[in-house]
């Protein structure tokens, strides 16, 4: 995206891999974007992140994920998340 004020590129790389007939999950996703803006150049930045996760389906109607997420830029510097998801099939 680009325009008279500023610019914003990147890329995101994912994958995942399903273990055991789609029993367990393992997923990773890379990023790196760069922010240009104009109209407040303290703002500009770039930023380097990653996203590591693993995931149990223990019937057909469960499944857990459990994720780690890390984020560094000159902003905001270093943010980590872990993030846990239950999805439950309750009606199809």
């Amino acid at each position: 995206e680009q325009g008279d004020r500023g610019q914003r590129k990147g890329l995101d790389l994912s994958g995942e891999r399903q273990i055991h007939g789609g029993k367990y999950l393992v997923t990773g996703r890379a990023s790196i974007f760069d922010w240009d803006d104009k109209l407040r150049p303290d703002r500009s930045a770039t930023s380097l992140g990653y996203v590591l996760g693993g995931g149990y389906r223990p019937a057909d109607f469960a499944n857990f994920m459990l994720e780690w997420e890390h984020n560094a830029n000159r902003i905001v510097g270093q943010r980590y998340r872990v993030l846990a998801v239950v999805n439950l099939l309750v009606a199809k």
